[in-house]
């Protein structure tokens, strides 16, 4: 999970008109819940093909949790981070509805991350062995530490998610990436279980056993061009003139392929963000005097 500025991509224009007092919907959704009922309201407007678009060309057809490529193995849910119908551990709680058809409440979501489903889940110390199978997943849950909001009249702003939201939470204040265990974890920042950071990692299932799997084979490819690097590096210690230059370049160039995994549009960014600043931390630590000479100039 990485942070998303949702501001660099326009509300679609359906969510727009959805949003009108004069459109059919969201007034049918209001006669709706203003009635003594306790069942949910069909949204439709929310999966219109502009808003689909939208959500992919923000998230680089991503899923907004995992950083999964979701295009070319599964289609995409069109996520409700506030869920809009029911939610969990909340019987009498009819769903945020009038957050359904906001902008700001929709994501793009990998089925893994938002349905629930039985998965085996990595042990937090990434050491090679899964836990046993059990159902985890996001659909209707919506953890908070605050006061919970009912009502289309109800703030939710102190609310206080324990849920990340890429697109207004910065997931680099909660989540860690350890790059140096068998497989690829994310662990939490804070210490406490329920903070948001483990709350979210256990709600969309951010460490099943197939997401790690997947993951742990992207990281060994980081790697694999991080020895490349250094292995250039260390032959141009031993060198010199246009020999020495050349190792140089060479293992330059193996940087700046590793820092192209780091792009907002790369599968699992976050992870090859994590990686990539402790290679640049060791390749500072390690070659001091190339970086001194102006022999190697390290991309922040």
């Amino acid at each position: 999970m990485r942070y998303v500025d949702r501001s660099k991509v326009a509300e679609p224009p359906s969510l727009i008109e959805a949003n009108k007092p004069t459109n059919s919907e969201m007034a049918r959704a209001v006669d709706h819940y203003s009635s003594s009922v306790d069942s949910s309201f069909d949204f439709t407007w929310y999966k219109k093909n502009d808003v689909v678009t939208a959500l992919e060309s923000l998230f680089h057809k991503k899923c907004a949790y995992c950083e999964s490529p979701y295009t070319a193995v599964m289609p995409v849910d069109v996520e409700h981070y506030r869920p809009k119908g029911r939610l969990e551990g909340e019987p009498k709680h009819l769903g945020y509805w009038w957050l359904a058809l906001k902008w700001d409440n929709l994501l793009p979501s990998c089925i893994d991350c938002n349905r629930r489903r039985y998965h085996r889940t990595a042990n937090p110390t990434g050491t090679m062995e899964w836990l046993e199978r059990t159902n985890i997943g996001k659909l209707d849950a919506f953890p908070i530490s605050g006061p919970r909001a009912f009502m289309h009249t109800d703030s939710t702003a102190n609310e206080k998610a324990l849920l990340l939201d890429p697109t207004s939470d910065n997931p680099d204040n909660h989540l860690f990436w350890p790059v140096d265990r068998e497989l690829s974890v994310v662990s939490a920042l804070e210490p406490e279980d329920d903070g948001p950071g483990m709350t979210t990692i256990w709600t969309v299932a951010l460490n099943r056993q197939g997401l790690v799997e997947t993951r742990t084979s992207h990281l060994n490819i980081l790697k694999r061009i991080s020895r490349k690097a250094f292995k250039f590096f260390d032959r141009a210690i031993t060198l010199d003139g246009a020999h020495r230059k050349d190792a140089i370049d060479d293992g330059l160039e193996e940087l700046e392929e590793l820092k192209k995994w780091c792009s907002p549009d790369q599968p699992y960014s976050a992870l090859a963000n994590a990686f990539y600043r402790q290679t640049r931390q060791l390749l500072i630590k390690r070659y001091e005097a190339l970086i001194e000479n102006k022999e190697i100039t390290v991309a922040a």
